[in-house]
């Protein structure tokens, strides 16, 4: 494959996994989630409180809840993965 070939291969890579933020913002920013992180602790619910422009998304313990985990911080690819919407 040529330069040309390689450049174009990546614009449609970049294109394909391009997020509208404003979307992912409205979907998920504010949101109550729950959260299982595999380590023994069970499921506990957070709160999405911020979405960055680069897609670094983070979650905190919601107050009075006995929050193992503090916050977490996670990249959009992961949301859906993660977080589910309560």
């Amino acid at each position: 494959m040529g330069k040309q070939g390689k450049v174009k291969q990546q614009r449609r890579f970049v294109a394909r996994v391009q997020v509208d933020m404003g979307q992912l913002r409205q979907k998920w920013l504010g949101k109550t989630v729950s959260f299982d992180l595999g380590c023994g602790e069970g499921v506990q619910l957070g709160r999405v409180t911020s979405i960055s422009n680069e897609g670094d998304v983070i979650v905190e313990s919601l107050p009075g809840y006995d929050a193992v985990v503090p916050g977490l911080a996670l990249s959009i690819g992961f949301l859906d993965q993660v977080l589910t919407l309560v």
